[in-house]
């Protein structure tokens, strides 16, 4: 009797652990990745006309607690970014700010939602060369000079992607992709405009 009353005081005494929880959901159509306390995370974009999205829920320690009392509230670093969509807050001129890292605030035997929709259009080049390696893809919008989107190799077999501005009815915008390869070869390709969530996927075979 007196070990289960001591175990009894000790429960109450230590508390247990609580948690509360990060449900990341993703809206777009393509994947999205993040990063949540070391630990990373892709959740695939919606198929079809689906609205309900795709997601992930993280379980967050938040310290101990007493049954359904205490715990605290903790601060959580996200790190996120998908290949058509971005987290954003509108600013004081209303205007969209776009952003990669953030702070979570997750409380106990909570769920903080984190919703991410589509914010831009984007490219994936995939590497089908048996030997090439392209060394750079560069883009022209609206006839502008040549950026780089995507600096570093992509050898055989391998791909990469980035985030475009997208078109929109009142602005539209016109690409010209130019791959760099290897032995300083270029070929250049014309999307043209890409709207919100749509990806230009460029198999380059030279």
């Amino acid at each position: 009797m007196r070990i289960v009353i001591f175990s009894l005081i000790a429960v109450i005494v230590l508390g247990c652990s609580t948690e509360g929880e990060i449900r990341v959901i993703n809206y777009s159509e393509h994947p999205v990745y993040f990063n949540i306390q070391n630990h990373d995370y892709v959740l695939p974009g919606v198929s079809g006309n689906s609205v309900e999205g795709t997601a992930k829920t993280i379980s967050v320690d938040t310290g101990s607690g007493f049954f359904f009392l205490g715990g605290e509230s903790k601060s959580v670093e996200l790190h996120l970014e998908g290949e058509t969509a971005l987290l954003r807050i509108m600013n004081a001129e209303g205007q969209w700010e776009y952003f990669v890292n953030t702070i979570q605030l997750v409380e106990p035997r909570q769920t903080t939602k984190v919703r991410v929709y589509p914010t831009h259009a984007g490219i994936i080049v995939v590497n089908m060369c048996e030997t090439g390696t392209i060394s750079e893809v560069a883009a022209s919008k609206n006839n502008s000079n040549f950026i780089p989107v995507i600096d570093y190799d992509i050898p055989p077999g391998d791909s990469a992607w980035s985030r475009l501005q997208a078109s929109t009815p009142e602005q539209i915008v016109v690409y010209v992709i130019r791959i760099v390869m290897d032995n300083y070869e270029v070929y250049e390709f014309y999307p043209e405009e890409l709207f919100k969530d749509q990806q230009y996927r460029l198999p380059v075979y030279f």
